[in-house]
């Protein structure tokens, strides 16, 4: 018989369990776990690992983190960021430094610059560094530079035990007009210089060459994942502070300034061809005061709790760069803290400047009612979060009797759902839950619904309209667009066209696909609304209010279906850098959640899982001014803020198995005839970890899905030998799998097969 080549291309379209084994759609997979369609290590379509999780901020909230979120505020702080990836190469906002004697064209090429790249077009020689041009920052005021360092050569060559060394720089405070750290400024300097003893570094600070203070020990300085220096500093007092991956070290005095230039070098000594490797600066920022572009900030705002039966919650906020700081207490109605005795998901819109939060129910004391005596449940409140200036948080006038939310001027007490609309809060009361309740738009304080011009506060009575849809509590409220509020049942869909104040009128969409909780939605790139229900996702277009169409069940019939809404949290964001659907399903105790990438360019799934004290109670997108605090926030359980990242080894030192399941392919070309397998011959990225290939072969398709593996072999980085498994059967699946360490990616895979007689049963 012939011998048939085959090519096995990366299976772009995720996970198919829907058909037969025999009949997946071409280019989807029969099973993966940890994989996403474009790779961590250049950025391709093609199958590998996902990125590892990072931690973002070095403190955290008490876990769990019950609300993540953005809000946007107008203040003329002249805080900028300047950020440089380099992506390979050098802007001509770079200087050499002068005082090194290496320049950035020369060296082996083991150390660099940029983005991870193993031949960067720029490298820096074992002896090299970088000056920044000078930049407008304001004269005695603080400013923090920082770094990132992580590895530059194929991790398939690389151990945790590889030996490294070298020294790794901040320089600041040079002077503007001839920059030269060892003449006039501030250098931070991680030592990382063989031998070293117990695998600890040193971390050292000069000033105008003098060493400031003892030098202070880090450990585990040979950890894959990257780490990032900082130095801030104080030209009012004279300080310089050492903080590594955000956690302050030790604050020094140092001598007046002389001027404001940065920098950072790549120092060594030795022959870097011997066995000790290098690694490479990935990005340097600078966060400083200056002319400001515009005169406006995003602002992260974290909640957290635990869950004990009495939680009183700990609200954080982003006031300075990458740090997270408590709100002053200031304002009418002011609350020390926000109470979640139920330990509740949190909700939170963004509407003019402001953060709105709700989700907790009434307080069990209750109070006393003035008229009879009695005592009443006091209705929880809408709390107001104001981040400028050192941040507030107050309560609205809210109803104090959460039985009876429709009060006149009065916010409804007790509310679980909110939504921002036509400028208008838009709330659902628990005591309520069929009617909306509506601000002023405009002005979220005003729930005066005496008059009823345009833009009025408004109460919408829609128990028993002609539509007969509502009589469930709603779930969910979306704007969809300005024209279309989608009001979401458990178990029903419907929609409110038009402002209530100008004859808007109520729809039903649906009469059995409903919305199952509040944050169980994202809003697509163009405008779409993609949501759960209780049969798997659905979305809707934009523009346009069509019927629900199903997504979810033509790929995975089970895994979204008959959601547990009582004990899981259900969240959803889209991420707009990877241009996907995050999907959660987290259990409020214990762990083992459910959670899925929804790729929306290619409307695959991709299955992913998450360590105990990693998997995310809370969810948004970071809609920051820098790119590199651009991307999907995870508030997780342990009430730490991570997000992934493509340089990462592994999530946050937790080792991270992946396995990616391709096939079935016939080898004797259909179901009666065997075949045999000859060879096999793997390529992955360059830059992979080492990748472990097994086989599993059947005498039928579903045989050999179930079959135990038969032979394994490992794909270094980049084309490998041929490997000659002959291995007799109808059908073979091909897996790749890692074990711990992160980033792979899949470019191609190459088998021979030749079909023999009739099947042997």
């Amino acid at each position: 018989m012939a011998v048939e080549i085959k090519d096995i291309v990366p299976p772009l379209l995720g996970v198919d369990r829907r058909l037969a084994f025999q009949h997946q759609k071409p280019f989807s997979c029969a099973d993966a776990m940890n994989i996403w369609p474009r790779d961590a290590i250049a950025g391709r379509m093609r199958t590998g690992s996902r990125p590892g999780l990072v931690k973002i901020f070095p403190n955290s909230v008490t876990g769990p983190c019950h609300l993540i979120a953005n809000v946007r505020v107008v203040e003329n702080t002249g805080l900028v960021t300047y950020l440089d990836d380099f992506n390979g190469n050098l802007s001509g906002a770079w200087e050499q430094a002068t005082w090194l004697p290496d320049s950035v064209s020369t060296g082996p090429g083991y150390v660099g610059v940029g983005t991870r790249k193993l031949d960067p077009s720029s490298p820096l020689g074992p002896n090299a560094g970088l000056v920044l041009k000078e930049l407008d920052i304001e004269s005695g005021s603080q400013y923090d530079v920082s770094i990132q360092i992580l590895h530059d050569i194929p991790l398939s060559n690389v151990s945790q035990d590889a030996p490294m060394s070298g020294k790794y720089s901040i320089y600041a405070r040079m002077d503007n007009s001839n920059p030269n750290v060892t003449v006039a400024g501030v250098e931070l300097q991680w030592n990382v210089q063989l031998p070293y003893s117990d695998k600890r570094t040193n971390l050292r600070l000069y000033d105008n060459g003098d060493l400031v203070g003892s030098t202070i020990p880090i450990d585990n300085h040979e950890s894959l994942n990257p780490k990032t220096l900082g130095l801030r500093i104080d030209d009012t007092a004279n300080t310089a502070t050492i903080l590594v991956d955000g956690v302050v070290k030790r604050v020094s005095s140092i001598g007046a300034a002389v001027g404001r230039r940065v920098g950072f070098g790549i120092t060594g000594d030795g022959d870097l061809t011997g066995g000790y490797h290098f690694r490479r600066i990935d990005w340097l920022r600078l966060d400083y005061e200056g002319e400001a572009p515009t005169g406006n900030r995003n602002v992260v705002v974290a909640l957290g709790g635990t869950n004990a039966a009495s939680s009183e919650v700990d609200i954080r906020y982003e006031d300075t760069p990458n740090v997270l700081v408590a709100p002053s207490v200031v304002g009418e109605g002011a609350q020390p803290a926000i109470t979640n005795t139920n330990a509740r998901q949190l909700h939170a819109v963004e509407l003019l400047g402001r953060l709105y939060i709700v989700g907790e129910d009434s307080n069990e004391t209750g109070t006393q009612n003035d008229t009879d005596n009695t005592t009443k449940e006091e209705g929880a409140p809408i709390w107001q979060f104001n981040p400028t200036a050192a941040g507030s948080l107050v309560t609205l006038n809210t109803s104090t009797d959460s039985a009876f939310p429709y009060v006149d001027g009065l916010v409804p007490g007790d509310c679980s759902v909110i939504a921002a609309w036509r400028q208008r809060l838009c709330v659902i009361a628990r005591a309520d839950p069929q009617n909306i309740y509506m601000s002023q738009s405009g002005v979220p304080g005003n729930w005066e619904y005496r008059t009823i011009p345009p833009g009025s506060p408004y109460r919408l009575n829609l128990t028993g309209t002609d539509t007969s849809k509502l009589g469930s509590p709603i779930n969910c409220l979306i704007g969809h667009s300005d024209d279309y509020l989608l009001m979401g049942s458990f178990n029903s869909l419907s929609v409110f066209r038009g402002d209530p104040t100008l004859g808007g009128q109520i729809d039903s969409l649906s009469s059995n696909i409903g919305i199952v909780a509040p944050q169980a939605w994202a809003r697509g790139p163009n405008g779409e609304t993609a949501f759960l229900t209780t049969d798997g996702l659905y979305a809707i277009p934009a523009g346009v209010l069509a019927y629900p169409e199903s997504v979810s069940r033509e790929r995975l019939p089970n895994e979204l279906r008959d959601i547990d809404v009582n004990n899981y949290r259900i969240l959803m964001a889209y991420d707009i850098r990877n241009r996907g659907v995050f999907i959660g399903l987290t259990p409020n105790l214990g762990g083992g959640g459910k959670y899925l990438w929804f790729d929306w360019e290619n409307r695959g799934f991709w299955p992913m899982e998450f360590d105990k004290d990693h998997e995310p109670t809370s969810l948004v997108y970071r809609n920051a001014d820098s790119p590199l605090d651009q991307r999907l926030l995870f508030g997780c359980r342990d009430g730490n803020i991570r997000a992934f990242d493509d340089s990462a080894f592994n999530d946050d030192g937790v080792p991270v198995n992946t396995n990616l399941l391709m096939g079935p392919i016939a080898l004797g070309g259909g179901g009666y005839n065997d075949g045999m397998l000859l060879e096999v011959v793997g390529q992955t990225g360059v830059g992979s970890v080492d990748v472990t290939c097994d086989l599993k072969i059947g005498n039928s398709v579903e045989a050999a899905r179930n079959a135990t593996a038969r032979t394994a072999y490992t794909f270094k980085a980049g084309k490998n030998l041929t490997h000659r498994p002959r291995l007799r059967g109808n059908s073979v699946f091909l897996r790749l799998s890692t074990t711990g360490q992160l980033p792979w990616a899949f470019e191609n895979l190459t088998i021979a097969r030749e079909k023999l007689g009739k099947q042997r049963l």
